[in-house]
């Protein structure tokens, strides 16, 4: 029991410890999960922003990149949402629907050296190159932490 001005209270200070330490655990895993979303768009800009100067041959901001990549996102969400409540799940309409809009967003928010608009066809150019290197950037990560794991596993039964 904890004794206050009031009196004795039938809070036992353990569970007031405990709560708060959950508290913690959670505003950290938060934490964690804003961090890696950051770090994940940032990466993703600076692979728009390498396909660009792969297709088009001059590098964007990587601001306006990160602003592409973000409304993207938030743009694919919400078409997506409403393209599944009424076609179902489907894999291959989230491909392409993030393709499309992407795509469109790059036309929008990325402009070329001459700061006009690139056009769509040179936008979707841009968009493939940058799917593929985001596959292959999840590839990579994916082996690695393969190994990584595969040798904390090896070396916990060898």
């Amino acid at each position: 029991m904890i004794q206050g001005p009031g009196g004795v209270h039938g809070v036992h200070l353990e569970s007031v410890e405990m709560g708060s330490l959950f508290g913690v655990l959670a505003g950290m895993s938060l934490l964690a999960v804003f961090v890696v979303i950051g770090v994940g768009l940032l990466i993703a800009a600076l692979l728009l922003t390498l396909s660009f100067r792969w297709v088009v041959g001059y590098m964007p901001s990587l601001l306006r990149a990160f602003g592409a990549v973000l409304l993207t996102a938030i743009a694919s969400a919400v078409a997506l949402g409403m393209a599944r409540a009424v076609g179902g799940d489907g894999r291959l309409l989230g491909l392409a629907v993030q393709f499309l809009i992407g795509a469109g967003m790059v036309n929008l928010l990325l402009l070329g050296g001459d700061g006009l608009r690139i056009g769509f066809a040179k936008a979707s150019l841009v968009q493939l190159v940058y799917t593929g290197l985001c596959i292959m950037a999840g590839l990579v990560l994916g082996l690695a932490l393969v190994a990584l794991f595969g040798g904390m596993l090896a070396s916990m039964h060898g």
